[in-house]
């Protein structure tokens, strides 16, 4: 790069010194002067004297207004001022170090061989880390769940980076486990560690931390089920039932527990939604307030109004797709959920379907619409592929291939073409589909546009096809598929086939100044050689499409966990229309099974009974984390812990719900009941389906048989069987479900090292050959 710059002040300022110098003389002359010199030739190369070294940031601009000018004078007093260039040389270490050179030139404006030349080096290097500002203060979060986890928000960092920020990593670390931080996550009891990483394209990082902080508050408040009834309803707490204070493994104490309630809508004719707010404060755990919140609303449960039910439909095929009119419904002020038995846009059977819409508003008043969509004819090909199965490979989905079905017709007509934009449908013949561009391009353009579109551009066999594409063409000319570029005066075709036709123009073609290689045609068919990087509209051809893929995803690509429809047309341009239609089906990548429903038995004389239960396993096939056993996350998402309190006399249903690092989630439900017996509780707990009620004498002895100490135990306990052999598996559990310690080589005495084990209950499993499970309390210390 050359860049010429006007003279410096320098120069200025020394002759103007020695202008003052002549005239400070009064045996000197301004004529002497001129007599002296002005007839001399300036023969001197001008004196330059470089900016000093630069270092600037990248994202700087390294023009000499940053960087510096150089200082230039003439070579002598007769001289004029030089011209003043640059050149620069760039060294590109990376994008974050790029070394300039620039060397610039004073040239004498007279004799341009009379010049002086230095040396500038200008380095632009990014060193500086990005700048995190605004960390949030440490949070103190007091968990109001049993599991001793709680959601944290927090205001994001200011991030600030000179050059071009490249990732932003929030970690975690709790109890020296690292985890992947998500602001308004979850996050365990005990001290969480978030910490930002900001790295910038350079590699310059910069770390922020600041602590969450979550305390095991057992204690919680349990709010009455929300209401929706009907306008004029008793709403008092009489009526609805008050909060209820729960201690879990923390004795919270007594608790306080007050009411306020908050009107968040009224509307008319007496309806209204408000929350009542339910606080409470334990004796055991003063200066801290649990609360939860009770949804209460008043509706008008007048009946829903229909109007505008579609009338029945006929379509001529099944694959039609059939749309209507929405039906219109109406209660009032009330929001109404309205749900299709079949979507809008769906492809029928052949034969008669009815399509039910039903309406409903949040207080459970339903309408429905009925009609019926009449299929006349059945289009599907017989040919048609059955439905494929494919397994998750591990990241959510898999590569899915399949062959498509295929024409057996001996029409030549192709069908028409379909709609490419930019492009021009000209027609079919010999097999093929024509296009032309409605842009110019050039040769190396063409075909890359061709190819992209699966073809090429145009081959031209026969008279018959000449006169096709010349009377087609959108302009005056147009570029076909045949050059010489290869070895000049040897035309081939792009498409590879033999040169069997030619139509050239007179004295076509002469390769005028040897630069024309490429063939065009004029709406006369005539062809001639013109300019390699001549831009013309370009005509190409496909083969004909006798079967089109309609809906994705394609053979060979990957395919997420699901069902897939893929819909295939197959037609020709003599009449022939079918469809093929077949579904691609790749399982599921999260499961989670729950055990069955339980049936406990207890005592009918006691209130409550505390019931442990197995956690639900979830299996996920998602490979985005490195440890298998983290790459999918259980929890409860409504209903008690296991090891919580169960009333006697009640169903409880209990749902849980597993997500992955793919971000699919999946639930599963169970139900515990409890009902009533005669006779004195066991020592046993009940748990997985046991019905110790149910057990006679000598079942009851047998699979008491057994002895452990010590209990409450610190390092090994030791556990003494009389039936082992009927025993499949010994395992520990934690209070959750969780198997800890798991022995299937049973003998009559056994030792199980409970070192590892954090302190507090743990469960003895005992699980024999007939489908027995035993359970035994064991207290780690």
């Amino acid at each position: 790069m050359y860049t010429t710059l006007l003279p410096k002040f320098t120069t200025l300022v020394i002759l103007s010194l020695f202008a003052i110098h002549i005239n400070a003389n009064p045996n000197t002359t301004e004529n002497n002067y001129k007599t002296e010199y002005e007839n001399e030739v300036c023969d001197l190369a001008p004196i330059i004297s470089c900016p000093p070294f630069v270092w600037i940031k990248p994202t700087e601009i390294s023009d000499p207004s940053r960087t510096g000018e150089p200082v230039v004078d003439p070579g002598g007093f007769t001289c004029n001022d030089p011209i003043v260039t640059f050149r620069d040389e760039e060294e590109i270490i990376n994008l974050c170090h790029i070394i300039t050179t620039r060397t610039w030139f004073a040239i004498n404006p007279d004799n341009s061989a009379l010049f002086s030349s230095c040396t500038q080096t200008i380095k632009q290097v990014d060193e500086d880390a990005p700048v995190i500002s605004n960390v949030p203060e440490d949070i103190t979060i007091f968990a109001n769940r049993s599991n001793c986890r709680s959601m944290v928000i927090w205001e994001e960092p200011t991030i600030f980076e000179n050059v071009l920020l490249d990732d932003i990593v929030v970690t975690g670390v709790n109890n020296g486990q690292q985890f992947i931080a998500n602001n308004g996550g979850l996050f365990d009891q005990g001290v969480n560690t978030i910490t930002y990483t900001a790295t910038d394209i350079c590699t310059n990082f910069a770390t922020a931390s600041f602590t969450i902080t979550v305390i095991c508050a057992d204690c919680h408040i349990v709010c009455p089920a929300d209401v929706c009834s009907p306008i004029g309803s008793d709403v008092s707490i009489a009526a609805l039932g008050s909060a209820t204070g729960y201690s879990g493994n923390v004795d919270c104490g007594t608790a306080d527990i007050q009411s306020t309630d908050i009107m968040m809508q009224t509307g008319c004719r007496g309806a209204m939604l408000f929350s009542r707010v339910w606080t409470g404060e334990f004796s055991e755990m003063p200066n801290i307030q649990f609360s939860c919140t009770q949804k209460i609303e008043l509706k008008d449960d007048t009946e829903i109004t229909l109007t505008n039910c579609p009338e029945d439909i006929v379509v001529d095929n099944n694959f039609t797709q059939v749309f209507w009119d929405d039906p219109r419904f109406s209660n009032g002020s009330n929001a109404i959920t309205i749900v299709n038995s079949i979507a809008q846009g769906s492809f029928f059977p052949v034969g008669l379907t009815t399509v039910v819409v039903t309406a409903t508003d949040e207080c459970g008043n339903e309408a429905i619409c009925t009609f019926k969509v009449s299929v006349l004819e059945d289009i599907t090909s017989s040919d048609c592929p059955d439905d494929l199965f494919f397994t998750c490979d591990g990241d959510g989905g898999t590569i899915v291939n399949f062959d498509p079905p295929v024409y057996t017709g001996n029409c030549n007509i192709c069908p028409q073409g379909r709609i490419i934009p930019g492009f021009l449908y000209m027609g079919s013949m010999n097999g093929s589909q024509y296009y032309c561009s409605r842009s110019d391009y050039t040769i190396q353009q063409a075909r890359e546009a061709a190819a992209r579109l699966g073809g090429h551009i145009v081959t031209i066999n026969s008279e018959e096809e000449n006169e096709f594409i010349a009377s087609n063409i959108i302009s005056r000319t147009a570029l076909i598929g045949l050059t010489d570029i290869t070895k000049e005066g040897d035309f081939v075709w792009d498409s590879g086939q033999d040169l069997i036709y030619t139509n050239w123009f007179a004295n076509q073609p002469n390769d005028k100044g040897g630069i024309q290689d490429i063939v065009e045609i004029d709406r006369a068919g005539l062809w001639n050689d013109v300019d390699n990087d001549v831009k013309l509209e370009f005509v190409f051809e496909i083969p004909c499409e006798f079967v089109t893929q309609i809906t994705w995803p394609l053979s060979g690509t990957f395919v997420n966990a699901g069902t897939h429809t893929i819909l295939y047309r197959i037609a020709d341009g003599c009449g022939l229309e079918e469809f093929c239609s077949f579904d691609i089906i790749v399982e599921e990548g999260l499961t989670l099974e729950c055990i069955d429903d339980m049936v406990v038995r207890i005592p009918s004389s006691e209130n409550s009974r505390d019931i442990y239960y197995t956690l639900p396993n979830a299996n996920s096939c998602c490979s985005n984390c490195s440890n298998p056993s983290t790459c999918s996350e259980v929890f409860v998402v409504s209903g008690p812990l296991s090891g919580s309190t169960f009333l006697n006399n009640s169903t409880t249903t209990i749902t849980y719900r597993a997500t992955d690092l793919c971000g699919r989630s999946t639930d599963c439900s169970f139900n515990i009941t409890v009902e009533p017996r005669d006779g004195n509780r066991f020592t046993e707990l009940e748990i997985g389906g046991i019905n110790r009620g149910d057990l006679n004498e000598e079942e009851e002895n047998q699979i008491t048989e057994f002895k452990v100490y010590p209990n409450p135990v610190k390092d090994e306990l030791n556990v003494i069987l009389t039936d082992h052999e009927s025993i499949n598996r010994m395992s520990i559990m934690t209070p959750e479900g969780k198997t800890v310690i798991s022995m299937k080589n049973i003998e009559a005495q056994n030792k199980i090292s409970m070192e590892e084990l954090n302190p507090g209950l743990q469960l003895l499993v005992l699980e024999y050959s007939d489908g027995r499970v035993i359970y035994e309390k064991i207290i780690k210390i």
